[in-house]
């Protein structure tokens, strides 16, 4: 089973189980009464969704899962990731990609190889690309990685089919 990210379980809210998950998908309203999630990727601790809220932040909602029927239970998944299988997730546009397609995506400035994508940090801001920098660029600047914002001003191209991100510039901090 293919399966992916669509968050980490938070802190419990309230005493009747429901918990915070922070979202790491752009399409919460996919996430419904009757879901299954799992709590590991192989798929074998699955949570069944009782109900969703919508949280006061942009990037969290409240779920109840069936499976947990007080504040004891879910605080046993606090910081447990959340997947659902890939053929339940929302279908994706021509050009679009999920943000856990990134890691692992060799990263180019023009023609120079500059690094590989380790991570994709979610900030407040906007996402951040952490990029283990190849042997010589890691020399150069007395850094094994940096950190490029995943914004126009920096990113010109990702090509998830050839695990491919062209940069336009790097950033003049680094």
């Amino acid at each position: 089973m293919s399966i992916r990210v669509v968050g980490v379980i938070g802190k419990p809210h309230g005493v009747k189980g429901f918990v915070t998950v922070r979202l790491y998908t752009d399409y919460p309203k996919s996430i419904i009464k009757g879901d299954i999630l799992y709590t590991s990727p192989e798929g074998k601790d699955r949570l069944t969704v009782e109900m969703v809220m919508d949280g006061s932040r942009k990037d969290s909602i409240l779920i109840k899962f069936l499976e947990l029927a007080d504040r004891n239970a879910a605080e046993q998944y606090r910081g447990q990731y959340l997947y659902r299988p890939e053929a339940d997730s929302p279908h994706l546009e021509t050009g679009q990609y999920w943000a856990d397609d990134i890691p692992g995506c060799t990263v180019f400035e023009g023609d120079r190889f500059v690094g590989t994508v380790v991570q994709m940090l979610d900030l407040p801001a906007n996402y951040v690309l952490s990029i283990d920098l190849e042997a010589g660029e890691a020399e150069k600047r007395k850094t094994k990685n940096i950190l490029v914002p995943f914004i126009d001003v920096y990113i010109e191209k990702v090509n998830i089919g050839e695990r491919k991100i062209i940069l336009k510039k790097l950033p003049q901090y680094i």
